[in-house]
């Protein structure tokens, strides 16, 4: 099966300017905390400060792009947006700029800044991370989902394909997730063939005590199963793969890249047939 690319992160930049008159005054980023934190709350939203994006935001003033600004703090971003204001010391004109920008905040949940006193870089973002200390919840969902589009007949690419029925989980396909997922990471690779050790699902799941037939189905760079589950029915082999009534065994797994992988988040789904 072919693996599935990410949604890529969306970076946005937006540069505004104060036009008005009035001395400027001295101020430092201490004293712009509260008057940004103020205006999000306009917003009906409460970002956290992040200490690696105020880094990111201190680079991106100093001419930094933002992309590698970001990926310099290993901060592994699904959804950024960054405004660069120039305000000459005016706080009340950043306060009500930032205010008339919460379309914009989307769901991004942390912010960081930096100012020389006259330009202010704010760069809100989301993280691309799951929380695995829910995996089994986020496991669990995986299943109810995938089996929730078995259910419905579908159309995938120009194949129109019957319900099927539903799966059951499998531990030992789950472990031959888990390992794929991993593998991935730590050689920093896509793929359904470890670049190592030539082992494709199949093996895989033998290894783990699995006897039969196996597909598998990728999906990189979601944070949600529901995300996960509808990446890959939009894909169309993966689609078929998802649907395919031969399958009645389950096994997935999730786990987090790191700054330095090809992708942040990394989805495994292994499908059996004794």
């Amino acid at each position: 099966m072919r693996s599935l690319f990410p949604v890529l992160p969306l970076l946005v930049f937006v540069g505004l300017s104060f036009s008005g008159s009035g001395a400027a005054q001295s101020v430092n980023a201490d004293q712009l905390v509260p008057v940004v934190q103020g205006a999000f709350k306009k917003c009906g939203r409460s970002l956290t400060l992040s200490d690696a994006l105020s880094r990111a935001a201190r680079d991106v003033l100093t001419g930094q792009e933002l992309k590698a600004a970001i990926r310099a703090q290993g901060f592994a971003v699904f959804r950024a947006q960054e405004w660069e204001l120039t305000f000459n010391g005016n706080v009340n004109w950043v306060s009500s700029t930032l205010a008339g920008q919460c379309g914009k905040l989307d769901d991004l949940d942390q912010y960081g800044l930096s100012t020389d006193g006259k330009e202010l870089v704010v760069i809100v973002a989301r993280a691309a991370v799951v929380d695995l200390t829910q995996k089994a919840r986020w496991m669990s969902e995986f299943l109810t989902l995938t089996n929730r589009a078995r259910a419905q007949a579908r159309t995938c690419g120009t194949r129109r394909l019957n319900a099927a029925g539903p799966l059951r989980w499998d531990a030992r396909l789950e472990a031959a997730a888990a390992q794929h997922a991993q593998d991935m990471i730590r050689l920093n690779f896509r793929g359904h063939v470890n670049p190592q050790t030539g082992s494709e699902p199949w093996q895989r799941a033998l290894a783990a005590g699995f006897r039969g037939s196996v597909g598998e189905n990728l999906a990189y760079g979601m944070l949600t199963p529901q995300d996960a589950v509808q990446s890959l029915l939009s894909s169309p082999l993966h689609c078929e793969n998802l649907m395919d009534a031969r399958w009645t065994l389950f096994g997935a797994s999730v786990a987090n890249g790191t700054a330095s992988t090809l992708f942040p988040t990394y989805w495994a789904q292994v499908f059996g047939a004794p």
